[in-house]
C-alpha cells in the first residue's frame, strides 16, 4: 500500500470510530486501537495515534457548544 492509501484507511477508521463514540459517548480509543492493532500496527503507534487525534478532537468538541450559543453565561 502507498502512503496515500494508508492515510485514507486511517481516516476511514477514525471516522467510523468517531461514529461509535458519538453513538455510545465512549469507546473512541478502544475502537481505534483495536482496529489499528488488528491491521498490523504496533501497540505504541496505535496508542500514539489515538492520543494525537484526541488532542485535536477534544478541544473542537468542547468549544462547539460555545460557538453555537448553547452555553448560557449569567
Amino acid at each position: 500500500m502507498s502512503v496515500v492509501d494508508d492515510l485514507i484507511l486511517y481516516a476511514e477508521i477514525g471516522w467510523i470510530a468517531q461514529l461509535v463514540d458519538g453513538a455510545v459517548v465512549m469507546a473512541y480509543g478502544l475502537t481505534v486501537t483495536t482496529v489499528l492493532m488488528s491491521s498490523g500496527i504496533s501497540t505504541a503507534t496505535a496508542t500514539a495515534s489515538v492520543h494525537a487525534a484526541k488532542v485535536v478532537t477534544t478541544p473542537a468538541s468542547s468549544t462547539a457548544p460555545c460557538r453555537l450559543g448553547l452555553v448560557f453565561r449569567s
